[in-house]
């Protein structure tokens, strides 16, 4: 009998564990899931474009793609290369710097030193792209190989876009370049703050 007894209270001391652990706990968890699924959605929200403030630019005048910070501009020989750091709170979202068409896509693998420790390997995806002025402008994306900072840009060789058409994404931050023809007027410093699709980049010279 006090077996049988001890057998029931410990079956019971188990359902009121499990019980207590799907009250309390089963819960919570959903609710972390729901809170990391809403932030999710938020950074890759798409941002609304203001079509009457883009029918206002001139055609020579390049848009940011991306929200962010100028974190570098280097001057070469025949061309200005503007890079732009995204952050991990940005909007995410890549889109086109003037109405033009795809000339040519391309995508390499390299590797990149961090302290000398290890190496990360990355992939740069490079779009040439060709205003209705027939300017040409280089877009240069840096992606990590792994699926959550992985970058997505949806043209290709061929296509046709206008200015301010969603064109990929940058998950979790990353950095954008830029590359133009030298004769062109850089709009902005390093260490200027960009909003995509509102900050005026760039005025090329037109052909």
């Amino acid at each position: 009998m006090n077996s049988r007894f001890y057998i029931q209270n410990n079956i019971f001391k188990k359902n009121l564990y499990l019980l207590v652990l799907f009250y309390f706990f089963i819960p919570s968890f959903f609710y972390i899931y729901f809170c990391l699924f809403a932030v999710f959605l938020f950074l890759h929200r798409r941002k609304s474009v203001d079509l009457a403030l883009l029918r206002t630019f001139d055609s020579n005048i390049i848009i940011s793609p991306v929200t962010g910070v100028i974190d570098k501009i280097t001057k070469e020989n025949s061309s200005f290369k503007i890079e732009i750091k995204v952050g991990l709170f940005d909007s995410y979202g890549i889109f086109m710097p003037f109405s033009g068409d795809v000339i040519n896509y391309t995508e390499e693998k390299s590797l990149r030193s961090i302290l000398n420790i290890f190496d990360k390997e990355i992939i740069l995806k490079k779009m040439k792209l060709k205003s209705k002025n027939n300017d040409h402008l280089d877009l240069e994306v840096n992606s990590s190989k792994k699926y959550l900072r992985k970058a997505h840009l949806f043209l290709r060789s061929g296509d046709l876009a206008s200015q301010g058409a969603l064109i990929g994404y940058l998950p979790l931050g990353g950095k954008i370049a830029i590359e133009i023809a030298n004769e062109s007027d850089v709009l902005v410093k390093e260490g200027d703050i960009v909003s995509s699709c509102q900050t005026l980049i760039a005025s090329m010279k037109g052909s």
